[in-house]
């Protein structure tokens, strides 16, 4: 199974092909936590990815809420080996 930061490169790279600008969250000390892994940005669309291995991972404190909020005020997901290819297609489309 890929790791993570790979599904992250990965996913992010394809999404930049599209006109997306991309933001990896750089984690650290000071870090607020439950911040997602990723912002994404075109034409007035915004959205929050979070990250995980495999959609048996554990979503650390705050990440369920934080990407529920994106979700309601415009867009956000966990992305995982198991669903990232119907995200990118969706996000693909909302792109044209």
């Amino acid at each position: 199974m890929a790791r993570e930061s790979d599904l992250q490169s990965k996913f992010l790279s394809e999404l930049r092909k599209v006109g997306y600008k991309c933001f990896k969250q750089q984690m650290n000390a000071t870090t607020r936590v439950g911040t997602p892994d990723a912002f994404i940005f075109k034409e007035g669309f915004w959205g929050w990815i979070e990250f995980k291995k495999h959609k048996n991972s554990k979503a650390r404190p705050g990440q369920k809420e934080n990407v529920a909020w994106a979700q309601e005020n415009s867009w956000g997901s966990f992305v995982y080996a198991e669903n990232k290819d119907e995200v990118l297609k969706y996000l693909k489309e909302i792109a044209k």
